[in-house]
């Protein structure tokens, strides 16, 4: 069975799973799928992403044990020997290859990775331009690795192998170079120290890079950046050479003590033995603007335009560039509730109410704005983002030059919010619209246009869906192409691409139209059981009742491909060229008798999870029922007169 319970805008839908004779388990469902680029809210629980961009979500109490900053995405080993990827996936560089254990280093190149192995081989993956994962037949008895846009390996006999990218022939290892104890991968040229403390360079020269000062000795570790190198001396100090487009080059005056180095394309860091980092360079100086009070740090890593550091406590803090998000944290993306997806950046709504940012726009780098709080909803434009209030306000911020930011003023009693490419709709508890900004098509919003339960923004036209499941548009729909279908009905909710659009029909069946330049408007045969929806630029997403989770459409990176396994999903959202989903985390009935002659059950549920319970047959207003949302809970509940329990899952604010 399935029960709606309705409230202005919103609709939460409760699926019903047997399990127990006289017994139902409810999930939750927040359905708020009202644009390609809008939020879907639901309990909090696991983000799981899959397409361009992918977070890094870490289960709790996990930590860390080694770090590798890429070009636009990072690796990290946890403690219990497992590798994580976030960020950019360009070419599948952050999906982590299944089997892969015993683990012994990881190295992030520009758009792939190099592992080695316990067992001293090597394991690539990501992209394979110029043969960059193409590991060399037979290679074994390996002890270190450094990837870049080319690979090097140090072999334990001190002979150095090297392939992929050779453009500047940074993969042609001096043919007697032996005794080699460290290497490094630079963006055009390679390093090595050898047991004797010198340095030898090779590749790109035209910077100085490969030119290793004639005084250096007594070295004891190498980092090559873009341009330049830097070398630790056994008395902690450093020395730098190459390139020096943004004092990269530049050593701090004074700086000693220092144990581990790193190099970026264009910035430093140092770590010292207090367990401190010190950065310089960077023609952004967020790059090296290490975090106010960061200690205990126990190694570094610089990456293409971010840094990390591990501390002592296997936790790890990031900073720099997060266009791409590799500036996130495993884990720090706990208590989501709402996540929301533009064409490069996203929002993610805690529990809490506040507000998480991050991406790049048409204005910079995308930032979470300080001090808002109570939000219950959050949605993403091209390069803007709005969030809703809890007193039915509406906040925006990001890039403005359509005034699709500047919210109207006087705007109040706002249940829903909606964000095109430029433009932006606010549903109020009246069934009427308020609009601002740009829509590329004619007039922004009819005269008279009220009884709205629901909208969604295509980047031409907008469409409105009426209390009665009919649809209204308004905008540039370039003739019929884009057109909704005339006798479109019984809609229950909309979703806007780029150039096409999705309407979830009552009987769980979906409707799709306008460009289908990569089968974005091909509904899947047989498609059923349908209670989300939601759509990227060129792909269509749908959530079933079962939890499952059916994607079609463009899928040049990867955002069709559904995680295998998925499942419990109770939110979807997309945007640009990615997915994502909310899913739940599990709970059971439990204990000796659960609705046996004791009329007794016990509820164990997750950690900071929300759950209510009632009785049958009588369904109450939800403010009635009964919250539970201590940690990591057990409750017993009895009824006097035996009947079904009925547990709904969620988080109230």
């Amino acid at each position: 069975m399935t029960y709606n319970y309705k409230r202005p805008g919103v609709t939460f839908i409760l699926n019903t799973v047997r399990a127990h004779a006289r017994s139902s388990l409810f999930v939750l469902v927040l359905i708020n799928a009202f644009s390609a680029m809008t939020t879907a809210a639901a309990p909090a629980g696991t983000v799981v992403e899959w397409g361009e961009f992918i977070l890094p979500y870490a289960e709790a109490n996990v930590r860390f044990s080694a770090i590798a900053a890429g070009e636009y995405h990072n690796l990290t080993i946890t403690t219990n020997g497992t590798v994580m990827a976030w960020g950019f996936d360009m070419a599948g560089d952050c999906l982590i290859p299944a089997g892969l254990d015993n683990v012994a280093t990881i190295s992030a190149g520009d758009t792939y990775n190099l592992i080695l192995k316990k067992d001293g081989t090597v394991t690539a993956w990501g992209s394979n331009d110029r043969g960059r994962t193409n590991i060399p037949a037979g290679l074994s008895k390996v002890v270190t690795i450094s990837a870049n846009r080319h690979s090097l390996a140090l072999r334990n006999d001190g002979t150095v192998i090297s392939w992929g990218m050779n453009d500047y022939q940074q993969t042609n290892v001096p043919a007697d170079l032996t005794a080699v104890k460290a290497i490094a991968a630079g963006y055009f040229h390679s390093l090595a120290l050898k047991e004797d403390g010198t340095v030898v360079g090779w590749g790109k020269f035209g910077e100085g890079q490969t030119n290793t000062p004639s005084n250096l000795q007594d070295v004891i570790a190498i980092a090559a950046g873009g341009y330049h190198n830097l070398a630790l001396r056994r008395d902690g100090t450093v020395v730098a050479w190459g390139g020096n487009y943004s004092g990269e080059s530049t050593v701090p005056n004074g700086l000693t003590g220092v144990v581990a180095i790193a190099a970026g394309w264009l910035h430093s860091l140092a770590l010292k033995s207090d367990g401190t980092v010190v950065g310089w360079g960077g023609d952004d100086k967020s790059l090296t603007a290490v975090p106010v009070g960061l200690s205990n740090v126990v190694a570094i890593s610089a990456g293409f335009e971010a840094s990390l550091a591990l501390k002592s406590n296997g936790s790890i803090v990031a900073w720099g560039n997060n266009g791409y998000g590799q500036s996130l944290v495993p884990g720090r993306l706990r208590d989501v509730s709402a996540l929301a997806t533009g064409s490069r950046h996203r929002v993610a709504l805690r529990r809490n109410g506040t507000v998480e940012a991050w991406g790049q726009s048409a204005a910079g780098p995308v930032t979470s704005p300080p001090g808002l709080s109570n939000v219950m909803a959050v949605a993403a434009g091209e390069s803007h983002s709005l969030a809703l209030r809890s007193n039915g306000t509406v906040f925006a911020w990001g890039y403005d030059g359509s005034s699709q930011a500047t919210v109207p003023s006087g705007l109040t009693n706002v249940i829903s919010i909606a964000a095109g490419a430029y433009y932006s709709l606010a549903l109020k508890a009246d069934g009427t619209l308020a609009a601002w900004g740009y829509t590329g098509g004619g007039e922004p919003l009819p005269q008279g246009l009220n009884q709205i339960v629901a909208m969604a923004i295509t980047e031409r036209y907008s469409m409105g869906l009426k209390a009665d499941g009919t649809v209204v548009y308004w905008g540039d729909t370039n003739g019929e192409e884009l057109r909704p279908p005339p006798d479109l009905s019984n809609v229950k909710t909309l979703a806007g691409g780029k150039y096409h659009g999705l309407a979830l029909k009552l009987n769980g069946t979906v409707v799709a139209w306008g460009r289908n330049d990569f089968g974005q408007t091909n509904v899947p045969a047989g498609l059923s059981g349908v209670t989300a929806i939601a759509a990227g630029d060129n792909h269509s997403v749908a959530l079933k009742r079962d939890g499952t989770v059916v994607a079609w459409g463009q899928n040049q990176y990867g955002q069709t491909n559904v995680p295998p396994g998925l499942n419990r999903v109770v939110a979807i959202a997309a945007g640009g060229v990615r997915t994502m989903a909310i899913v739940a985390a599990p709970f059971r009935i439990g204990g000796t008798d659960p609705l046996g002659t004791s009329n007794s059950m016990t509820l164990i549920g997750e950690a900071g999870e929300s759950y209510s319970i009632e009785t049958s047959p009588n369904l109450v207003d939800w403010a009635t029922l009964t919250n539970f949302t201590s940690g990591q809970i057990t409750n017993y509940f009895s009824d006097p007169t035996p009947g079904s329990y009925k547990f709904y899952r969620g988080v109230v604010r």
